[in-house]
Order: C-alpha cells, then structure tokens, then sequence
C-alpha cells in the first residue's frame, strides 16, 4: 500500500517538475530579450519582439531617428522594419493606401545598411522596408544601432469606407479636421514568429 502510495507521488512530481522546467526555460528566453525590447508595445499582437517605436506625422516631410540594440539570440530572418499607419490598421472598414517614399539608414560601429523606394506604398499592415536575409545577418548583437528614416510628403492614394463602399479621399482632403490620426505613423523595428503556419 505504501509503495502503491509513493509510486503515485513520484509521478506526480515528475509532472509537475516538467512543467516547471518548461516555465523556467520559457522565463529564462524572455529575460533574454527584455532589456532590449520596448516595453508595452503597440504592436505586440503582431510581433514576438519589439525593439524600437517612433511616432510621426506623414503628412509633411521630414526625418525620424533613433537606436536599437538586438539581444544575443535574435532570429535575423524574423527581423521586420515597418512604417505603419495607427487609424487605419486594423480596422477592416477602410482599405487604405498610402504612398511614402523613404529613404531608411541603419548605422553601428563598423557597418550600415541603407534602402530607399520613391514608390513606396501600404500594403494591409503599412509599408514594409525589405532586407534581403543576407543584409539583416549583417546587423551586430548587443550592440547600438542607429536608425534615420527620411521620408517625402505622404498621401492617401485610396481610402474607402468599404462597408458602403463609399469613396473618402475627397472628403479626407477637404475635411482634414475630421479625420483625426489619419496622418499618424509610427516606425517599428521587431522580430517576427519564424515558425511556419500549419
């Protein structure tokens, strides 16, 4: 009865000592990263990590700057540099567009990357600057990064109220007042899932 007793106890504990142990590993992958990360992200439903946010208005030129640092076990290829648009992402009753040329530079001691597109438009999510894989692998760990996005005037080239499929650029020009936060943008750098969709 006792050995009977004492079988079921070490069971147990050998369940719970996994669980355990999967908490432990998961809380020691976060801390990893926490210091590096924004913290209260936006955009966390999006992305796994993020490392950097920096709000503009798009609707006037101009130029926004700052600095990252990525952690030691960072997936490259999970890496995302997005410009996106607050008032219209997520909310499936506009399908917007807007057109942005930019032009991004990401410095650290030793190296730069640089992309620049004179016909950059939003796609669902906002206007991804692409690296290839090859260039992000370039990007140094535990190190701070600068980056300077330059961008010409923004423009709305679509905004429709797709529920009554009613054209709003006309009235987005006239009525600018009326649109609040349709001009806002924030820069994001963050790391994505790398794991494949079933």
């Amino acid at each position: 009865m006792e050995i009977a007793w004492m079988e079921k106890v070490v069971r147990f504990l050998k369940g719970k000592t996994c669980i355990v142990l999967t908490a432990l590993c998961v809380l020691t992958i976060a801390a990893c990263k926490l210091p590096y990360t924004v913290q209260n992200a936006r955009f966390k439903k999006e992305f796994l990590w993020v490392y950097a946010e920096k709000d503009f208005n798009f609707k006037t030129a101009g130029m926004v700057q700052g600095t990252f640092t990525l952690p030691k076990n960072v997936k490259h290829n999970g890496m995302r540099f997005v410009i996106m648009f607050p008032a219209t992402f997520r909310n499936n009753k506009w399908s917007a567009v807007v057109k942005m040329p930019y032009k991004l530079t990401l410095t650290w001691n030793g190296g730069s990357l640089k992309k620049e597109k004179a016909e950059a438009t939003s796609d669902w999510v906002g206007i991804d600057v692409y690296f290839s894989e090859e260039e992000i692998r370039l990007l140094p760990k535990t190190q701070a990064i600068t980056y300077v996005l330059e961008y010409e005037d923004g423009v709305y080239t679509k905004l429709l109220e797709t529920t009554g499929l009613i054209d709003k650029l006309t009235d987005l020009e006239a009525h600018p007042e009326s649109y609040s936060g349709f001009y806002d943008a924030v820069f994001v750098v963050a790391e994505q899932s790398t794991k494949k969709m079933p």
